[in-house]
């Protein structure tokens, strides 16, 4: 696939949020090569393509998470992996638990539940800490969730 075609498929999962399925009927290609050509190409071509691509991923991934909550009205139950991708979003996007909640639909105080217990790794958590800390000089956070 040329660079031109992999550029083409990463603006099209940019400008349309596209899922991965939706994407890859588009291109009428698999969703296995579409994974493929995203994780392993685009990242040697476009850098910040797939910066912007991996952020729709993760908000799709995050809306079919709460979406499929909402159809079944069981708990979600919201795994470490969940948690390592909303920590990412939000420190990426320099992010608010307020900003984070009003992106993802998820309740602040069930954003500080999944980030309390789902993130063990010691550095994500000094990020996000430092993150709120400085949310709250600038005058961007209203409380502590982590």
């Amino acid at each position: 696939m040329s660079d031109l075609k992999i550029i083409e498929i990463a603006n099209y999962i940019v400008s349309n949020k596209a899922s991965v399925m939706d994407t890859a009927n588009y291109f009428n290609i698999s969703k296995s090569t579409l994974q493929k050509v995203i994780n392993n190409k685009l990242v040697g071509i476009d850098i910040d393509l797939y910066s912007l691509v991996k952020k729709v991923q993760i908000h799709n991934q995050l809306k079919g998470k709460i979406k499929g909550g909402q159809i079944s009205k069981r708990t979600v139950t919201w795994t470490k992996e969940d948690a390592y991708r909303l920590a990412k979003l939000m420190l990426a996007e320099k992010m608010t638990f307020e900003e984070l909640s009003q992106h993802t639909l998820i309740p602040i105080s069930t954003l500080s539940d999944i980030l309390k217990n789902g993130i063990d790794d010691e550095i994500i958590k000094n990020s996000l800490s430092s993150l709120y800390e400085y949310n709250k000089t600038i005058g961007k956070s209203k409380k502590s969730c982590v």
